[in-house]
């Protein structure tokens, strides 16, 4: 009963009031949030998903077309390069822009707080794989097993949740309802991942949703990175046992 009680309290969790304070932010940001329009939020809201994601892509697309080409398979060296050249881009690039403070990593370490966001993120994740399942089990495609490669699985989870709260803090500031910035985030994850299918993007929008009542409710981002890491791990592992 307890659990259920506190499940319903992240569900029910309340948009930003344009007429209230916003009393989890310090003074700066909240001049921040006065001096932010709409235009402008989305503008450095597309511009941090450009400029991680797009990396992503466009290096992605170069190396297995180079590796194709002249090895067959791109090379596992070559991937963990580029996986660690983006998630250092993925880290360096919000923090630059935001910096620490609004992502809620300058407060003290919160246990609390930390394993509800990290228990309930992964029991969306895990509700995420269900629907997943239920989707390949009623004739959608398997997503493929190049998203769970070692490089991508150990490197991902940190920039990728960095870059999504970024994006939902300046949101935030220009006063942008959550289900518009849920609609948003789900939209951009969805796009990021369009490469897993229609099954997992049905996974995905089920905890992207979960991910950003879970910041709104705990804004706690280490236990989302941890929630997502352990998915990643799960996930390969569950791969690799495949027959």
């Amino acid at each position: 009963m307890q659990l259920i009680e506190r499940l319903k309290r992240v569900i029910t969790v309340k948009p930003p009031d344009a007429g209230a304070p916003l009393t989890w932010v310090d003074d700066s940001i909240s001049e921040r949030v006065k001096s932010t329009s709409p235009v402008r939020a989305y503008a450095v809201a597309c511009g941090l998903l450009l400029s991680v994601w797009g990396f992503n892509y466009v290096s992605v697309a170069v190396i297995v077309t180079e590796g194709r080409q002249a090895l067959g398979t791109p090379d596992q060296l070559v991937l963990w390069l580029r996986a660690i050249v983006s998630a250092a881009i993925g880290v360096v690039v919000p923090l630059l822009v935001l910096g620490p403070r609004p992502l809620g990593l300058t407060k003290p370490f919160d246990a609390k707080r930390f394993m509800d966001t990290f228990m309930f993120g992964s029991t969306a994740m895990g509700l995420g794989l269900v629907a997943m399942n239920g989707l390949i089990w009623l004739g959608a495609p398997a997503p493929p097993d190049n998203g769970l490669a070692p490089s991508a699985v150990f490197t991902s989870a940190l920039p990728e949740e960095l870059v999504v709260v970024a994006v939902v803090v300046v949101l935030t500031w220009a006063r942008r309802s959550i289900f518009e910035i849920a609609a948003f985030v789900i939209a951009a994850r969805v796009a990021y991942h369009a490469h897993y299918g229609i099954a997992g993007m049905g996974s995905i929008c089920i905890w992207a949703t979960a991910f950003v009542l879970l910041w709104f409710r705990y804004r706690n981002l280490p236990g989302l990175i941890a929630a997502h890491y352990v998915y990643n791990v799960f996930g390969l592992i569950a791969t690799s046992l495949r027959p």
